[in-house]
């Protein structure tokens, strides 16, 4: 297949660019201590050519940041009530309102992390697609899906 832009057939699929240029070793190691302690280890390395790194989509992307500060302000938040309902005290009233101040501020934190990790999934999608069935011309670089 002949490159759409410079016309030179020195062209790989992206595809066989990954697998030839990605490799995985695993091993083991014996180790033993002063006190003639046994270990074992399971070793396990990933390597890329620069071109194969470049190319690969990786993992798609995740990211649930913003749950842990409103699963942390929500906990805060019934433990003031639980307090409240005890005794009335102060105590109750502050780890309420501070629990629904943290609960606030990490609903609000998630919704920006979630537009943000939409932007890069469709980032990444594309970049997937074009992996598993795109073309890239070795001379002048160019990628394209015929």
């Amino acid at each position: 297949m002949n490159c759409p832009i410079c016309q030179d057939d020195n062209t790989q699929s992206i595809k066989m660019v990954i697998l030839g240029g990605s490799s995985t070793n695993n091993g083991k190691a014996v180790g033993v201590d002063l006190n003639l302690d046994v270990g074992i280890a399971k070793l396990s390395s990933t390597s890329q050519t620069k071109l194969a790194a470049l190319l690969d989509p990786g993992v798609e992307p995740t990211d649930n940041s913003g749950c842990a500060n409103w699963g942390c302000g929500g906990s805060l938040a019934v433990i003031g009530i639980i307090i409240l309902a005890i005794d009335g005290g102060e105590l109750g009233g502050i780890l309420l309102l501070a629990g629904l101040i943290w609960t606030g501020y990490g609903l609000a934190k998630k919704s920006s992390v979630d537009e943000k990790l939409s932007i890069r999934v469709k980032t990444w999608e594309a970049k997937k697609k074009l992996s598993e069935n795109g073309w890239i011309c070795h001379k002048c670089g160019h990628t394209w899906m015929p």
